[in-house]
């Protein structure tokens, strides 16, 4: 009880498996926040004010334009909340939540022209050693300042609204 159609399968099936895992342009979401260490003796990160966003990024990137990508989206958010504050966006470790570093400043040519987002859209299984596209996982992207610069930050922030008391009207001074 087999159609025709049986006999291209498996052919079928290898070409669109070849293709959904190419160097295509597959455009895929992800989440780019700011975070800082907790304090001294605890684990983990923690949003900055507000500043994340989604960000539609073709799959292929490289680590260095998604490093310029992620810095440049958060850029107007970081000033705005830290009240221009000089602490540079490119100057901070980059991780992929919840802990793997992407990217060390003090090693900024390590894989920088490497694709750094395919192994985590990209993925074979037990049963299909061929990489399937997976559109809808979940990277969130963090850029992660040490918590002795959040609390510079904090303390800049605090001398700034003494210098200039917010306002709504008033967006820099």
């Amino acid at each position: 009880g087999y159609t025709p159609n049986h006999a291209v399968h498996q052919l079928h099936r290898n070409k669109m498996a070849l293709a959904a895992s190419s160097r295509g342009t597959h455009q895929v979401m992800i989440r780019v926040a700011l975070h800082h260490l907790k304090p001294e003796g605890k684990s983990g990160t923690v949003l900055v004010g507000n500043i994340e966003c989604d960000v539609s990024i073709a799959l292929n990137v490289t680590l260095t334009e998604l490093r310029s990508i992620a810095c440049n989206q958060l850029d107007s958010l970081w000033a705005e909340w830290s009240h221009n504050h000089s602490l540079s966006l490119h100057s901070l470790e980059m991780h992929k939540s919840p802990k793997m570093l992407l990217y060390d400043p003090r090693q900024p040519s390590l894989n920088a022209d490497e694709p750094v987002l395919r192994e985590f859209f990209l993925r074979a299984t037990a049963k299909d050693p061929i990489p399937k596209f997976f559109a809808n996982a979940r990277v969130s992207v963090l850029l992660v300042m040490t918590n002795m610069q959040f609390q510079d930050v904090l303390l800049w922030q605090e001398q700034q609204e003494n210098v200039c008391p917010s306002s709504s009207l008033i967006k820099h001074c």
